[in-house]
């Protein structure tokens, strides 16, 4: 029933559909598919201190940087699925926190948690979070024995080091995040192989920086199929529908960059 609620909100079925049995609904599977992925992962926000061991102005600073990305094609639906993330996108990001930070089995005297660094410092925990997630936390690392970012120590002289040198732009993994990219396989849009990159990089350790200037350029003539929603002003089905009507295509084989790609451009008008 709420599969079919959902579909009845996103207009795949009609709105009279959601007083009848669900067994005398048919529609295309195609047509459902978004629907469905979206029930199988979401995660209310209202349970991610839960599954982050995080504190709801956590949640809140990773929402506002991008770091987490609501379910915004579903403000029709229930309450429950307006206001929930993708749950695959949750995991990757405790994956990535998990790979990337080294775990120690004692906190050293320096390293306060992820709270006490903002409390301390004076710090907005958007801004912490974003210098961690960019790997300028050098020092940044987990403690045994605790949980998602409840287990992140970080140096407040380090934090405050580096905001006395600000460096405007992210790092490339944060950069891909923000565009819907999967980080993973993403990375080819700084090194394609046939032409210029798709967005302007340079060498930053192990990974690479992205200035404003080429964010905002690939912005300026490329979206992903994740930010279609917020780009089109509209939900995903009718986004599927509409350019499946109009011949619209991804300009390169989705499988190579880790999302599908269309230029702005070819998208029609909602």
């Amino acid at each position: 029933m709420t599969l079919r609620n959902l579909l009845a909100d996103q207009g795949a079925i009609s709105a009279s559909d959601r007083e009848a049995p669900c067994g005398h609904i048919f529609l295309r599977y195609d047509d459902a598919r978004p629907s469905i992925r979206m029930l199988k992962h979401a995660v209310p926000v209202s349970r991610l201190p839960e599954f982050l061991g995080a504190s709801r102005p956590m949640v809140a600073a990773l929402l506002e940087i991008g770091a987490l990305t609501r379910l915004t094609g579903v403000e029709a639906a229930s309450s429950k699925m307006s206001k929930a993330v993708d749950g695959l996108e949750m995991a990757a990001f405790l994956e990535r926190m998990q790979v990337r930070l080294p775990e120690v089995a004692e906190k050293a005297t320096t390293m306060v948690t992820l709270a006490k660094a903002a409390e301390k410092g004076r710090v907005k925990m958007s801004v912490i979070l974003s210098m961690l997630l960019q790997g300028r936390l050098l020092r940044a690392c987990r403690l045994a024995g605790a949980a998602g970012l409840a287990a992140v120590l970080v140096d407040p002289q380090e934090i405050k080091s580096k905001l006395a040198l600000p460096r405007p732009g992210m790092s490339g993994e944060l950069a891909l995040i923000i565009l819907g990219f999967d980080p993973s396989r993403g990375r080819r849009v700084f090194c394609h192989p046939e032409a210029a990159p798709l967005i302007a990089s340079e060498p930053y350790g192990e990974d690479v920086w992205v200035s404003p200037a080429a964010l905002e350029n690939f912005r300026q003539k490329y979206v992903t199929k994740k930010r279609l929603p917020l780009v089109m002003g509209a939900r995903p089905l009718a986004i599927e529908k509409l350019l499946r009507e109009r011949g619209v295509k991804p300009i390169w084989d989705p499988r190579e960059f880790g999302a599908a790609i269309y230029e702005k451009a070819d998208l029609p008008k909602v």
